[in-house]
């Protein structure tokens, strides 16, 4: 692994500095969680923003200028931090934003011809991602916004006569949808998409509109039992072809092919096990409600790609597979990862010393309502917003070992020397 130069510990002093200066705070959690008078308003409109990240691109850079570059960037997309805070998440300005972005997308997916060598990737909402190579065209949890049911379209939430915010606790949910994609945009994607990979069944990692549309299309689906259980129950149409992959461990690889496209997937819960005491004593119990997680490691192009989806486990569990991908020809080059990823994360910098894209930002559906405020205007917690990307990020990206990414976004990742 290489050593940090003093320009990557500048620029990590650069990246810390900015999330204080941001916040108020030394870290970012407060924007993300604190009331009204802990927030700023946006200081640039979102087509300033857009202006911003068209120039200064993601990329696997090196050097003082992606330092400068990644600054750049990550002034801009704080910005759709603040808008969202300020406006809301219903705010039609937004939405307009996120329609064009992903039309950027589409047509950039439609007119880029799949790469000899290497891989291009496109982040979209939360933690999808459209991957184009040699072996097609294929997503990984790709959702269309905060549409918080697996089992309805948008048109069909904002359909409902339920006001605008249900429930209470951390069982608050937005029934009305701005951010989400229009059936257009969907059927272009349905046209050109190879395989839909789905890592569990929330609804910030699943389409049920897309994975309804591919289906009718003679599409393949990928996903685990209990989201196959979930469309059979419904009976949604061609649900007995969504496909359960064969399952790897850490005594034997069992590697799946779907049209050229190989992938080894480990089973696993998101929050499988919960921290207890017992009789003084700390352990862990399994929770039986905890949903079903693929994580699937792509050989396409040159890379291998973890997707962990949302695994949150402790390393009792995730970690006797990982490590035995060490040295062997599935050993993870570039990772898909939550900045929530446990103690894994800093684990998976010691093992692989991957390229990183971090996932599940801008994500707009996890939020509390502030009763104080008049106007009931949601705050988010950091699993959605993009500063808490960018502490739990800052020292990959100070040594240019990460990249985060906006909506219809697009990263070019040449291939890797594999050992």
């Amino acid at each position: 692994m290489r050593r940090i130069g003093f320009i990557g510990r500048l620029s990590g002093v650069f990246f810390l500095l900015t999330a204080a200066m941001c916040t108020g705070q030394e870290r970012p959690d407060s924007f993300c969680k604190g009331r009204g008078d802990e927030f700023k308003a946006p200081t640039m409109t979102l087509e300033q923003v857009a202006e911003i990240l068209a120039a200064h691109p993601p990329a696997e850079h090196v050097g003082f200028a992606g330092d400068i570059m990644a600054a750049e960037r990550a002034r801009a997309l704080s910005q759709i931090d603040a808008h969202v805070y300020q406006y809301g998440p219903l705010d039609e300005r937004l939405a307009s934003y996120y329609r064009q972005q992903i039309d950027k997308a589409l047509t950039q997916i439609e007119n880029t011809p799949a790469p000899k060598q290497g891989v291009i990737i496109w982040k979209m909402y939360s933690s999808g991602t459209i991957i184009k190579s040699a072996d097609g065209l294929f997503s990984m949890d790709l959702c269309e916004g905060p549409i918080q049911a697996n089992n309805k379209t948008p048109e069909q939430m904002n359909a409902m006569t339920a006001p605008m915010y249900t429930g209470g606790g951390t069982q608050q949910r937005i029934t009305k949808v701005a951010l989400h994609w229009t059936p257009q945009q969907r059927a272009r994607l349905v046209g050109m998409l190879n395989v839909y990979f789905n890592s569990h069944r929330h609804y910030d990692h699943l389409s049920f509109a897309l994975i309804r549309d591919l289906l009718a299309a003679g599409k393949t689906v990928v996903a685990p039992v209990d989201v196959k259980k979930i469309y059979l129950d419904m009976k949604l149409p061609g649900a007995d072809r969504i496909v359960v992959p064969k399952y790897s461990d850490d005594r034997k690889t069992r590697v799946n092919d779907f049209g050229g496209l190989k992938t080894v997937v480990f089973f696993g819960y998101q929050d499988g096990y919960r921290p207890i005491t017992k009789d003084g004593y700390p352990g862990l119990e399994f929770n039986p409600q905890a949903p079903q997680n693929n994580v699937y490691i792509f050989k396409t192009g040159g890379r291998n790609i973890l997707a962990n989806g949302d695994v949150r486990n402790y390393d009792a569990e995730f970690l006797p597979w990982l490590i035995s991908l060490v040295d062997t020809e599935w050993q993870p080059d570039t990772c898909l990862l939550v900045h929530y990823f446990r103690n894994a994360h800093r684990t998976i910098r010691i093992l692989f010393d991957p390229f990183i894209i971090p996932m599940h930002s801008l994500e707009f559906g996890h939020f509390r309502l502030d009763i104080k405020q008049q106007d009931q205007r949601p705050t988010f917690n950091v699993c959605g917003c993009h500063r808490r990307n960018l502490w739990t990020y800052r020292k990959d990206m100070a040594s240019n070992k990460a990249a985060v990414m906006g909506w219809g976004e697009k990263l070019y990742l040449l291939p890797m020397n594999r050992r």
